[in-house]
Formats: structure tokens, C-alpha cells, sequence
């Protein structure tokens, strides 16, 4: 397994695929996450359940999404990663987050455990970064 392929796909194609796609979202996470998984977005856990309440509102509410990956690093399974992610909401307004994340995958690529930190971007910042 390529640690850096498997990070690079999850981070571009997961978003994407949660936020945009016709599959059930409980499809789409059992796709990229192992089950059992621990994933912890500011501090707060987010388990199956929460992921999928949110993927029904995202799907609601975004028309498009970007990812600007602009670092990470992999050690065997182990990731780190640093990135924009733009979401284009119905509205017309668009949500940038600077995320910050630090995971683990299986011997099959699905992550099994991820700590992020996200925090939103306005657009004086976001010329800066």
C-alpha cells in the first residue's frame, strides 16, 4: 500500500464523494473508514452516526467542493496533513476551512483513527496563507 496515494485519495475524493455524491453517505464512510473508528474534528468526537447527520446536511446545503492540499507527511500508516477545503453553498457564499489533521490507516488503507483541527478562514486571511 502507497500511504501517500491512500492519503492523497482521502482527502480530495472523500470530501467530494460525502458532500456531493448520490451513494448513501453510510456507504461512503464505510469506503474510507475502518469499522471502529475514532475521529475527532475540534476536540469533539464524531462518530458513524454524527458523519452521516452531517453528510445529509452538507448534501443539502453545498454545491461544490475544493481541496487545496498544500502539505503532509506519512510515516508507514501514520499521516499528517495540511490543507484548505472550500465549500460552495447554495446560498452563493463560499466556506473556507484551513484543516489540520493526523491519522492512522488500516493494512487496507481505511482510516482508523483521525484528529483534525478546522478552523474557518476569511478572505484577509485567506490572501495571507
Amino acid at each position: 500500500m502507497d500511504v501517500a496515494q491512500v492519503l492523497i485519495a482521502f482527502l480530495t475524493e472523500y470530501p467530494r464523494t460525502l458532500a456531493l455524491g448520490d451513494e448513501p453517505p453510510a456507504e461512503v464512510l464505510d469506503r474510507y473508514f475502518a469499522p471502529g473508528f475514532t475521529f475527532r474534528n475540534n476536540g469533539m468526537p464524531l462518530d458513524r452516526e454524527r458523519l452521516i447527520a452531517h453528510a445529509r446536511l452538507v448534501r443539502r446545503n453545498t454545491t461544490d467542493v475544493d481541496i487545496d492540499l498544500a502539505e503532509f507527511l506519512v510515516q508507514e500508516r501514520r499521516f499528517a496533513a495540511r490543507y484548505l477545503l472550500r465549500a460552495r453553498m447554495r446560498s452563493g457564499e463560499t466556506v473556507t476551512n484551513a484543516v489540520y489533521a493526523f491519522g492512522e490507516f488500516d493494512l487496507d488503507g481505511k482510516v482508523t483513527r483521525i484528529v483534525q483541527s478546522a478552523r474557518p478562514m476569511d478572505l484577509e486571511s485567506q490572501a495571507s496563507e
